[in-house]
């Protein structure tokens, strides 16, 4: 999606200068009928943009549920969050005192146990 923010820790290529590099881009769509509404998002796997609300963004996305579930663990577990994350004005940013703090949280959260937890389904239109 055009407004999804990219997690820049997990997604990068290092090219090398001294190498020729070939990459493939395998998008994904999903769409969902309407008619399908009336099942529950856990039923049908996704959920329809007006169905999740996010505190940070304006439309739900599974990237953008997982930016916000991934902030609000690490503002849990350490108080602050990375400069990069969104929060509130009132959150703490952390700083590089925090670093072994964030980096336990982020490699934590990074299992994919806790992004179980955030119910960050697929988003729909």
């Amino acid at each position: 999606m055009p407004d999804e923010l990219p997690k820049l820790q997990e997604e990068f290529i290092f090219i090398p200068v001294d190498q020729e590099t070939y990459i493939s881009v395998k998008p994904s769509v999903i769409t969902t009928s309407n008619g399908l509404r009336s099942y529950s998002p856990k039923e049908r796997g996704c959920y329809f943009k007006s169905e999740r609300y996010l505190r940070f963004f304006r439309e739900y996305s599974q990237r953008h549920c997982e930016i916000e579930c991934g902030a609000n663990f690490t503002n849990i577990k350490c108080g602050c969050v990375k400069f990069s994350m969104p929060r509130r004005h009132s959150t703490k940013v952390c700083t590089i005192i925090d670093n072994p703090c964030y980096n336990e949280a982020d490699d934590e959260f990074s299992k994919k146990l806790l992004v179980k937890r955030c119910n960050c389904l697929p988003g729909n239109s």
